[in-house]
């Protein structure tokens, strides 16, 4: 157990801490917390010159809790100032006063790029360390006196104390989660919010991390959790959660609220004795945000968030459970009317915090502000892959990364992160007609060979498009999206030549007027951004556009047939059930061959697609190897899955087998 070193009996000159008119209306507690982290980040309780330079990739740091211009947190604080005080910003400012103001006003993602850029090109430098023996950064003049005058300033000491207020709030909303009470845990949740972000729980995976780490507790404490041993955990989460060089120093940050001690910072923890912690229960004179909101709700769904909940339902459901972890997950019956208040409340309340967030969103939602400024700006300069483009716009938004790459295993938030940013490029990438790589004619029809980029690694951009021979163009079309199995790294051309694999040949030996649509794959059947939010929309419309061009005329696609062999069958299941247009307005059927191989995740989106859509059929063929996966796909004897065994026991064999026959037998479309 670690031991109490800070004297708990109460301190004599308490009444001085903080004592200036800038922190008047602020209780003692809230005092103490704001002197304490102001002195870890500045050197001095209550210290509204804290300045850093951009050791930590963050440009600038100023203020009491040092916000910085990385994060984009101290932007509005300084755009408050100039807008109530223009005089006394242009006395802090001098001659660069205009010209700051001017880089600060924008709030676009694109805009904070350019606002770190500009604090480091201008206001540092690095120069030889005598102590380090080495290059470090610092502020440079004139900027270190602009804001030293600026720190001077009463009423820019009065705003920095406002937005203070917020952090106040939200510390208190962690210690009611958490079941925190005393005066010491609210101070250290204030540093937690000041050094880590208001959200911390929800990035990095600190939340799961947090739980686990609670529940190791409560086993080794036999149910309830001291407070000693809740903070210890979001000590260790907040620690190893941390780039790796600052983690120990996080580390001996946090437990300094239970231990006293602050190794290798004598000086600090010298003046932080003078301020001190008791166990006594906290007070705050903070009030929550107007609008009638427990402020627990907003923590609760925050939580939610954190835990994966990604629709509006979900999060209002989540947060509902975790609000009354008595219940153990029951249903909310009809008879209920309280606990449907409750549910309803939280729902409107999760629509307020994640407005963007859509009934059927299945991606993250990345912190406030949006990205497409960002990748906007990455595209008008020419970039149109969408892979490089989430690269490039995550090193945008994390300059503090300075080009260092995710590790997968161990970052499994920015993966996250990156993929989010990977769908938005999908989405904000225009629909331009691809760049045709060849036309092949040949006594079956036309193929066409567009360079359609998926952003699938170590793949050739290429998307077969074929129109049999006899086809009637008109303003509509029907397409088969026909999706190959595991492979070498083998383009579709080379794919199509294969004699087991006869795909434009038995549409072409149909009778109906169709178009086969075939991309290039991964290796085992990646389909890249195919398969992600808004992928399946934009890759039709890019095949339509390249028709257009080849045929004179941009057509509108009217019915839509997913097909699959092999490892592209559970890829065809997510297209499937993903709410894109396209699934929900043109899918018209979907047929497999032997297919069905992932017992884990094709089962419950097959039973709920046919569900969801049951005019629609899911046409299937299988051999010996998939019984597991095909019974329980069949468990719930729907009408419109119908599968069946393979007439031949080969992998291939179904698609020369069948794929003639569904063609001509699907009534939806019309005669050729």
């Amino acid at each position: 157990m670690l031991e109490l070193l800070i004297d708990p009996e109460p301190f004599e000159l308490e009444a001085e801490i903080l004592g200036g008119p800038a922190f008047a209306g602020l209780t003692l507690a809230e005092r103490k917390a704001v002197a304490i982290t102001s002195t870890l980040e500045t050197g001095e309780a209550g210290g509204f010159f804290g300045l850093s330079s951009n050791f930590d990739g963050k440009g600038l740091s100023f203020g009491l809790v040092n916000w910085n211009i990385g994060s984009g947190s101290l932007q509005p604080l300084l755009r408050d100032f100039y807008r109530a005080f223009p005089a006394r910003w242009a006395a802090a400012f001098g001659p660069d006063a205009a010209r700051f103001k001017a880089v600060l006003d924008p709030k676009d993602d694109a805009a904070k790029v350019r606002q770190l850029k500009f604090v480091i090109d201008e206001a540092n430098t690095r120069v030889m360390s005598k102590r380090h023996k080495k290059l470090v950064w610092v502020i440079k003049e004139p900027w270190a006196a602009y804001f030293r005058r600026l720190a001077n300033d009463p009423e820019l000491q009065k705003i920095q104390v406002r937005y203070v207020h917020g952090i106040l709030l939200r510390a208190k909303q962690f210690c009611d989660q958490l079941g925190l009470r005393s005066e010491r845990a609210f101070c250290f949740m204030f540093d937690a919010c000041s050094s880590h972000g208001q959200w911390w729980n929800a990035v990095k995976d600190r939340q799961s991390i947090l739980d686990t780490k609670l529940a190791f507790q409560r086993i080794r404490h036999g149910g309830s959790l001291p407070e000693r041993a809740i903070l210890t955990a979001v000590a260790e989460t907040l620690s190893e959660t941390s780039r790796p060089k600052y983690r120990q120093r996080v580390l001996d940050r946090k437990l300094w609220f239970l231990t006293g001690k602050l190794p290798d910072q004598e000086g600090r923890e010298t003046k932080l004795r003078a301020i001190p912690l008791t166990d006594e229960p906290f007070t705050i004179s903070t009030v929550a945000p107007v609008g009638g909101y427990d402020p627990m709700i907003d923590i609760s769904i925050m939580t939610s968030f954190a835990k994966g909940a990604r629709t509006h339902s979900d999060l209002a459901s989540e947060a509902f459970y975790l609000r009354h972890p008595e219940r153990k997950r029951a249903p909310i019956r009809a008879s209920e009317s309280a606990a449907k208040r409750e549910w309803t409340k939280l729902r409107t309340r999760a629509t307020q915090l994640f407005p963007k967030l859509g009934e059927h969103e299945l991606d993250d939602e990345l912190e406030a502000g949006s990205v497409m400024n960002v990748l906007k700006s990455l595209i008008t300069g020419g970039q149109r892959d969408p892979s490089k483009l989430a690269s490039d716009a995550f090193y945008a938004l994390h300059p503090e990364r300075s080009g260092k790459p995710i590790d997968a295993k161990r970052e499994p938030g920015a993966v996250k992160e990156w993929k989010a940013l990977r769908a938005q490029a999908v989405q904000a990438l225009p629909v331009e007609p691809p760049r045709l790589l060849e036309k092949e004619e040949s006594a079956l029809g036309t193929t066409y060979y567009f360079a359609i980029n998926l952003g699938i690694p170590k793949i050739k951009p290429m998307t077969a498009v074929f129109v049999p021979h006899g086809y009637r163009h008109g303003p509509t079309v029907d397409l088969m999206l026909y999706l190959h199995g595991h492979t070498g790294p083998t383009p579709i051309k080379s794919y199509f030549r294969r004699e087991d694999a006869p795909v434009r040949q038995r549409v072409a030996a149909s009778k109906k007027n169709i178009i086969l649509v075939a991309p290039s794959l991964g290796m085992r059947s990646e389909s890249g951004v195919l398969v992600e939010k808004g992928g399946l929309d934009r890759f039709l419309g890019l095949v339509l556009a390249g028709l257009g061009v080849a045929r004179g005329a941009n057509p509108t696609l009217r019915h839509l047939i997913l097909a699959a062999h092999s490892g592209g069958g559970t890829h065809m299941a997510t297209l499937a059930v993903r709410e894109s247009r396209a699934a929900v307005q043109n899918v018209r059927a979907c047929w497999g061959f032997d297919c069905f191989y992932n017992p884990l995740l094709d089962p419950p989106k097959w039973l709920t697609w046919a569900r969801r859509y049951p005019d629609r059929t899911l046409t299937g063929w299988y051999h010996a190897s998939q019984p597991e996966t095909v019974t329980a796909i069949v468990s719930e004897n729907l009408p419109n899955i119908r599968l069946r065994r393979s007439r031949h026991p080969n992998h291939w064999t179904s698609i020369g087998d069948e794929t003639t026959g569904l063609i001509d037998r699907a009534a939806f479309l019309e005669p050729r």
